[in-house]
């Protein structure tokens, strides 16, 4: 059995030009999204869009005023082959010191308006990376993407996908089909995850006030923080005490900030648990300690603070190969980072919790 000392808890892949080729229904299969190249760039061409193929999600290793936004004028060939071939991200996880990885979508189709063709592309998606993951099974561990917008096609692809060998998937920041996480229709989700002991993941991205997403800086900034909304949502609509064994990951929005919101979130509840007649019979901090986690690449701040969140819950990440990669630096920001923290601490947060959720055998 492998040993394990560094382990990534959010790196991510990225689609090549042939993910679905051979892998989609034959009536749908010429209307899969496919790469164009041109003298423009490359793009993925779909339902009569045209979105460019390489973009600020393919910048790891590259200087930061080399990074480029998606104009499709950075080519295939020009960023790292790691994010599209499991042989050669192997090397660059040798490079960078990293025992495995957990990864994160690199879906092509998200805006597909056909659900038919979006829930096949997913299902293709899918099961392109869980073959990438069969090269290093015990170095790579894949998260699912789910038809969202359907529940009983969620339901049904989140079994699909664990039979094949994922490890966990990823879930929208706010609840698809209508009301709140905490409402009855999604009981059954929630039970089913756990059934499965899958990990259920929000990662970064999710939505914030009207306008920030045309105006980038503030946008990358406090995308991070935005997550503090749906994990309230969660814990105090009781998902979490209906579910003791749900496991929920906060993921790439960073962990000083929750030192903060778990001494607000009680508070919250202390002094306003008998007027709103909640009826959640523990603390959000007893929640956030027993079932979940939060990952983070580069936080001074949160790892000054680390006792303040829990060694338990806390896991670092690479971020391989988007913009926020640590990529081939990550053993000295990891340095920089633990220095100063206890050893079991530090191998808690680096290693084990992110082990004993996806790479326990």
């Amino acid at each position: 059995m492998r040993s394990y000392n560094v382990i990534s808890a959010d790196s991510h892949v990225n689609s090549p030009t042939d993910i679905y080729a051979g892998r989609m229904p034959a009536h749908l299969a010429d209307r899969a999204p496919r790469v164009e190249e041109s003298g423009e760039g490359s793009f993925w061409v779909y339902e009569g869009k045209k979105r460019p193929a390489i973009g600020l999600g393919h910048m790891a290793g590259r200087k930061f005023e080399d990074y480029k936004t998606s104009d499709g004028s950075v080519k295939f060939e020009d960023v790292r082959a790691g994010g599209f071939f499991a042989e050669e991200r192997v090397k660059d996880m040798d490079i960078d010191g990293m025992d495995a990885e957990v990864l994160y979508s690199g879906f092509v189709g998200a805006d597909i308006q056909d659900p038919e063709l979006r829930q096949e592309c997913m299902r293709a998606y899918n099961d392109w990376l869980m073959d990438y993951c069969n090269v290093a099974p015990d170095r790579l561990a894949g998260l699912s993407v789910l038809p969202s917008w359907d529940k009983s096609l969620m339901m049904n692809e989140m079994r699909r996908a664990a039979k094949i060998g994922m490890k966990g998937c990823q879930i929208p920041a706010y609840a698809p089909f209508g009301g709140s996480y905490g409402d009855k229709p999604y009981a059954d989700y929630w039970s089913a995850v756990e059934e499965l002991g899958w990990p259920a993941s929000i990662h970064l991205g999710g939505r914030t006030s009207s306008g920030l997403a045309d105006n980038p800086l503030p946008f990358i900034a406090s995308t991070t923080i935005a997550l503090a909304e749906p994990f309230a949502i969660i814990i105090y609509g009781g998902v979490l005490e209906r579910h003791p064994g749900l496991k929920l990951i906060c993921t790439e929005a960073g962990i000083g900030w929750w030192a903060y919101f778990l001494e607000r979130m009680d508070n919250v509840y202390h002094r306003h648990r008998w007027w709103t007649k909640s009826d959640l019979p523990q603390p959000p901090s007893f929640y956030f300690h027993r079932n979940c986690y939060s990952t983070f690449q580069e936080d001074i701040a949160g790892v000054r603070v680390w006792d303040l969140i829990g060694s338990d819950n806390i896991m670092w990440a690479s971020d391989y190969p988007h913009t926020d990669a640590t990529w081939p630096e990550s053993q000295k920001v990891i340095e920089e980072h633990f220095a100063g923290v206890p050893e079991n601490d530090k191998r808690k947060m680096v290693c084990t919790n992110a082990q004993g959720l996806y790479f326990q055998g």
